[in-house]
């Protein structure tokens, strides 16, 4: 790290390419605009669950549009369940608490921003890999012929300390 960059402002930014393509190809494959950053956009669930019934119809039995949070959970576990039908492994999968907002996970240790920063980047950068994997997958599906992710705006997390996830 020779620029004087922190592993934060790295993380960040090797992510950010990888957060501009998904938000395209969800906004594509959904026909919806994100209202709010990518992250808040997709807490609810809702979008994910819009996305993934748009690339295998019928795999979400119902969307949960309550504003509560026990409804975001329930849309964003069925998110990961329709995944792991599709074929993702556990190890591909973003956690269900990735997408809350930072300050309900907020740890008494972590007070510090350095801290808090380094963690909602590792959690947008968990979720943009499961969108690899999804996109992925898309690109093999017969009978989806919708946009397709630019699979290469994800090399940087890829490459990034998570070698182990391009094993299948």
């Amino acid at each position: 790290m020779a620029s004087g960059r922190n592993f934060t402002e790295d993380s960040a930014s090797d992510t950010s390419l990888a957060v501009q393509e998904a938000q395209a190809w969800i906004e594509a494959v959904t026909e919806q605009k994100f209202k709010a950053s990518f992250r808040d956009s997709l807490e609810d669930g809702i979008i994910l669950c819009e996305l993934i019934q748009t690339i295998r119809p019928g795999c979400i039995r119902k969307i949960n549009r309550r504003s509560n949070p026990i409804a975001h959970l329930d849309n964003i576990r069925q998110f990961l369940g329709a995944c792991k039908e599709l074929g993702l492994k556990d190890a591909q999968l973003f956690e269900v608490t990735d997408l809350q907002p930072p300050n309900t996970l907020a740890r008494k240790e972590s007070s510090n921003n350095v801290l808090r920063r380094s963690d909602a980047v590792r959690r947008i950068r968990s979720v943009c890999v499961t969108l690899f994997w999804l996109g992925n997958v898309a690109s093999t599906l017969k009978d989806y012929t919708g946009p397709q992710l630019d699979l290469k705006a994800f090399k940087e997390i890829l490459a990034g300390g998570r070698r182990r996830v391009w094993r299948n």
